[in-house]
């Protein structure tokens, strides 16, 4: 019997639109203030409220200087202090201000991080903070400010504290309704130098990104199975590897930091995780510098770093995916537009917000922008996540890279000798065929279209 192996291999197709000059808009003419540290580090989309709540290193906020103290709303007119924000005065005076991180309404209640000393007068605070609408309280007062996330209706505080509530509770705790509590069974991160960064709910899961490396392969991303930590395969790859970013989109976890394929990671900077394996999310796309930001909205996930796309010139900072095409928005490395990697991405009322730590456009817009561009893209190319290893007998064959723009290597792990290997395309036709003999053949685009083709593999004995 004849036996057939078979994978997909896809060129990359690419497009480039010419856009209006002006795609970005400055929000109410964004944060200021009396220092060089001026950044908005997060958003929080209020779709209830219809609010979105901004926070940073920023005393002011609006054309007309309103004192907002690092947090503020925009109600898509004015810019609104809430609960006179911190008590940083030396950010007035122009001093440095001691940054907020991270926010999110949860509930009813909007929770704050910072390093902060005081808010809205309520000098019992550090670090953590809630807002009740009429007040602000005091929430465990951690000893390092954490970061915020909410997973499968729970709300977690993350990073690298080791006390919360006067209790040894490290990197991971979880709010029970009045206070937060640890979470799973504790791992040492802080006396490690570990951060928590990320957390998601995949698979009926809690999952937890950062930087940190236990026994048991617990390097950089773990899994609370409801019982006890696991890891995800053999975890993160490389010694200087970290997570920074954990998403879930398509019944897929997206996973963002600094990490190599040079490693034995299956991608650079960012992998799908299936529930049972790793997966290059992005073949094709060249990301440097690390992932900043990820998060989904209205049926796509949106990606700020730094990136090249295979066969595209130029570099971008922006991209969006809807499950089958990468496109990139927003401007280019020499186009006007988003001038360096955006800190944070929302999107509020039908749009894209990004957040910056400097101004950008032609420094036209401080810090946060809006994107008014639509659907417009800079350039696109379609994922086809492929079959890239596969075997007969004891024989492993890999086709890499795939996807690929000029030329792939099909490599086995045992000689062949007199093999044949046909290229079809999707109504089976054959494109091409190649009689060889060896452990790896390079094979070139050549004149073929880009598009998905199947590989058929046949060994002399007609297996």
């Amino acid at each position: 019997m004849k036996k057939t192996l078979i994978s997909f291999v896809f060129f990359l197709f690419s497009f480039i639109h010419q856009l209006p000059a002006q795609r970005w808009q400055a929000v109410g003419g964004g944060m200021n203030g009396p220092t060089s540290y001026n950044e908005v580090r997060d958003f929080y989309g209020d779709t209830i409220g219809n609010k979105l709540y901004v926070v940073g290193e920023f005393p002011y906020a609006g054309s007309g200087d309103s004192v907002v103290n690092q947090l503020a709303t925009w109600d898509g007119s004015t810019w609104n202090n809430v609960g006179h924000g911190s008590g940083d005065t030396i950010c007035l005076s122009g001093g440095g201000c001691n940054p907020f991180v991270s926010v999110i309404k949860y509930h009813n209640d909007v929770f704050v991080s910072g390093h902060t000393r005081s808010m809205g007068g309520n000098y019992n605070i550090k670090n953590l903070s809630k807002w009740d609408g009429i007040s602000w309280s005091a929430v465990g007062n951690p000893n390092i400010e954490p970061y915020l996330f909410q997973a499968n209706d729970s709300l977690f505080v993350v990073g690298q504290y080791d006390t919360i509530n006067n209790q040894h509770i490290e990197a991971i705790a979880k709010w029970n309704g009045t206070s937060f509590q640890s979470f799973g069974t504790p791992l040492p991160f802080y006396s490690q130098s570990g951060i928590i960064r990320g957390c998601a709910y995949y698979q009926n899961q809690y999952y937890f990104g950062g930087d940190f490396i236990f026994p048991g392969g617990l390097k950089d991303i773990i899994r609370w199975d409801g019982s006890q930590w696991q890891p995800l395969g053999n975890g993160i790859l490389g010694s200087s590897s970290f997570v920074l970013e954990t998403v879930v989109y398509n019944n897929l976890l997206y996973v963002g930091g600094v990490f190599s394929q040079s490693d034995g990671n299956a991608g650079n900077t960012m992998m799908t995780w299936d529930g049972t394996q790793w997966h290059d999310a992005f073949p094709g796309v060249n990301f440097s510098n690390g992932i900043r930001y990820l998060t989904t909205y209205k049926n796509k996930l949106y990606i700020s770093a730094q990136f090249t796309m295979a066969g595209i010139p130029g570099y971008f900072y922006l991209a969006q995916y809807d499950g089958t095409n990468f496109c990139a928005f927003g401007g280019t490395g020499n186009m006007p537009g988003i001038e360096t990697t955006p800190i944070a991405i929302v999107g509020f009322r039908d749009t894209i917000y990004v957040a910056s730590n400097r101004t950008f456009f032609g420094d036209t817009i401080n810090y946060i922008g809006k994107w008014m561009g639509g659907d417009s893209v800079e350039a696109c190319m379609t994922i086809v996540q492929s079959v890239n290893e596969l075997s007969s007998n004891n024989n492993q064959i890999n086709i890499s890279p795939n996807p690929f723009w000029t030329q792939t290597t099909i490599s086995f792990s045992e000689p062949q000798k007199n093999t044949t290997i046909k290229i079809m395309d999707v109504v089976g036709k054959e494109i091409k065929t190649v009689l060889f003999s060896g452990k790896s053949l390079i094979l070139e685009k050549g004149e073929m279209q880009s598009g998905v083709y199947f590989v058929q593999i046949t060994d002399e004995k007609k297996n």
